[in-house]
């Protein structure tokens, strides 16, 4: 009975923040698609200003997708028990973690081929 509770705890909770980061993935391979495509074609001094304005635009889309999936899932919450201000808190938290958690386990491997040279490297000096 308490480990079914406690998956249901957690359930809505991972369910929003896996939402929020496939949604993440999604747009910023689109934005890295359309900052290849079209602001590498500006050559002058305003590519600076558009990649700025794109950024920024960028990270004001992540902040509304992220109150938006913040929202759902404290409504999803809200009909199975009483929320209050600490709660919310510790959800925002929860599913800002779990974005960063799948995104650390996404790119796990592109990580080990910069340790492992590196290691090796050091021990060539070493022996050398």
């Amino acid at each position: 009975m308490e480990t079914e509770r406690t998956k249901r705890k957690y359930q809505s909770e991972l369910k929003w923040g896996s939402y929020y980061f496939i949604t993440a993935l999604f747009f910023s391979f689109s934005y890295s698609l359309i900052k290849f495509l079209i602001i590498n074609q500006f050559k002058d001094e305003s590519n600076n200003y558009i990649a700025l304005f794109s950024s920024f635009v960028f990270i004001c889309f992540f902040i509304f997708v992220f109150i938006y999936f913040l929202s759902k899932c404290i409504q999803e919450i809200k009909s199975e028990k009483r929320v209050n201000f600490f709660l919310k808190l510790g959800i925002a938290l929860r599913i800002y973690l779990i974005l960063y958690i799948l995104a650390f386990f996404s790119f796990i491997n592109s990580v080990e081929e910069f340790i492992i040279p590196k290691c090796e490297l050091e021990i060539q000096e070493a022996n050398g």
